[in-house]
């Protein structure tokens, strides 16, 4: 099985959070996972500490909530205490000298992607998304903003983000819950 964790998740939209994984940007990650939560989405992270921790804390903290927390664990990776559905990549996290990372699979297995503040992984993660055509906005300190790859559209405000996150999935069939089913059977 392919899970660490074997659940089945409800089909809705995944909304995939990327970002650092040693600092958790509170001011970003708290108001990101509550509003998550109160949609009635799941969210999806790397599964790890940082950015990945916080907002699915916050996720989690939630009074009403739908959706799960998913994490995508790398191979050499573990999963935060708020992961309640764990899908194992078959990829190491993001190494500059590696082709593939788990970056990989955290896109596959989204709708749409936020990315908070980050690095080269996470950096990696938008261009990956925009190269595939996942819908990504950046959600930063606009001092962080040239960082990213172009295509991907760049804000300090979480309301922006809402309403692309909305706009985003007007067009949208939740595909990426059906993913993470296949992965979690096998």
């Amino acid at each position: 099985m392919n899970a660490l964790f074997s659940t089945e998740i409800e089909i809705g939209y995944i909304i995939g959070v990327m970002g650092e994984r040693d600092n958790p940007h509170h001011a970003y990650t708290k108001p990101l996972g509550q509003w998550i939560a109160e949609q009635g989405y799941h969210l999806l992270t790397g599964g790890m500490g940082g950015v990945m921790a916080a907002v699915s804390e916050e996720f989690c903290a939630a009074n009403y909530r739908k959706g799960k927390c998913i994490g995508v664990i790398p191979t050499d990776g573990h999963a935060n205490a708020w992961v309640e559905v764990a899908v194992a990549s078959p990829y190491a996290r993001f190494n500059e000298s590696e082709a593939v990372s788990a970056n990989l699979s955290n896109i596959h297995y989204s709708d749409v992607v936020i990315a908070l503040p980050g690095g080269n992984g996470t950096q990696d993660e938008v261009g990956i998304a925009v190269e595939q055509g996942t819908p990504v906005i950046v959600y930063a300190p606009e001092n962080r903003w040239e960082s990213y790859p172009a295509g991907a559209q760049k804000t300090h405000d979480i309301g922006v983000v809402q309403q692309f996150v909305a706009n985003s999935l007007l067009t949208l069939q939740p595909l990426a819950a059906t993913r993470i089913n296949e992965a979690l059977a096998r």
